[in-house]
């Protein structure tokens, strides 16, 4: 964000930049006295929120948790070691990989793969699963499975600071693992959610509600331990191809939390009304982004300054997702 002066840093670690709505919520923890005035930005340069990265919101998260009387943790997850390679995200990377070891077969979890940045800040945060991994032999091609822009990474996360947290109290430490490998392992057979990204399919769906389109992450996440109640029981068991062109292509309609708990509640109550009224809501919302994005597009392309009407138009659509 450009042109923000009320902005935060920390006494000694004055790379990190928090925003107001972020010190709203931790400025008044016990290292209230560590925060000052950012470092005055010029009006037109951007600035990004440090805890807008999921890895140093959980470094903030771990230290609160473990009551810690230093921020260290925090101070690790953002200064990487020069030289050190980020994670690539979506994109294929080239590279050793840190596979999981799965404690009863004392194999690998096949297709489960965290780059050295991930797994760099998984031991800074969590170091007693430092063994649950190990370094695979040879540098191949992979997507990192621990990437923050999976939409599994928080589940993933979840899971793991479970097993670090219950080592605490095991006897000698002991890590149990089982219930993040199966996770990851069933996981690993199904293709990532495409979220807002047009896909071919095929899809979970409603028959009566076929702008409902539910990926297979989505489905297993979301509705199979619900595919015995009413409406569960609507959504189709297998993928299927949906009613209408066989070349149209579909986004999955069930990956953000606000849908996911439109459908929690539905399913509790039996109001089918309800998930089709917020359904068919959203599915008009996305097709009018992305009419307008086009058109503000063309106006860029012709040599028009769109900047503000097309962030608004990103937020108007993050409203209704």
């Amino acid at each position: 964000m450009a042109g923000h002066q009320d902005w935060y840093t920390i006494k000694g670690m004055t790379h990190l930049d928090i925003c107001p709505c972020c010190m709203r919520q931790i400025g008044g923890s016990r290292f209230r006295d560590l925060f000052i005035p950012s470092i005055p930005k010029a009006r037109g340069e951007n600035v990004r929120c440090a805890l807008s990265q999921p890895w140093a919101r959980l470094a903030w998260v771990q230290t609160m948790k473990l009551q810690l009387n230093h921020l260290e943790l925090l101070q690790r997850i953002t200064l990487p070691p020069k030289g050190s390679r980020a994670c690539s995200g979506r994109k294929p990377s080239v590279q050793s990989w840190f596979r999981l070891e799965d404690p009863e077969t004392g194999r690998n979890v096949t297709d489960f793969n965290a780059c050295s940045a991930c797994f760099r800040n998984l031991q800074i945060l969590m170091p007693s699963l430092r063994d649950a991994f190990r370094a695979g032999p040879l540098v191949q091609e992979r997507i990192c499975d621990l990437r923050i822009d999976s939409p599994r990474f928080v589940r993933y996360l979840d899971l793991l600071d479970e097993a670090a947290t219950r080592s605490y109290s095991a006897p000698r430490g002991r890590l149990d693992m089982r219930e993040f490998v199966r996770y990851a392992r069933r996981k690993s057979s199904i293709p990532d959610c495409p979220r807002g990204h047009f896909a071919t399919g095929p899809w979970h769906y409603i028959p009566e509600l076929p702008e409902f389109t539910i990926c297979e992450d989505c489905y297993d996440d979301v509705v199979y331990d619900r595919s015995h109640t009413g409406i569960g029981k609507m959504v189709s068991r297998t993928p299927q191809l949906v009613p209408g062109r066989r070349d149209q292509q579909y986004t999955c309609q069930l990956y953000s939390p606000r849908m996911r708990m439109v459908f929690r509640e539905a399913v509790q109550t039996g109001d089918f009304k309800y998930l089709a009224t917020a359904a068919l809501r959203r599915y008009e919302a996305e097709n009018l982004f992305r009419e307008r994005k086009r058109a503000l597009l063309d106006d860029v392309a012709r040599g028009y300054d769109k900047d503000a009407e097309l962030r608004w138009n990103a937020e108007d659509w993050r409203r209704c997702e």
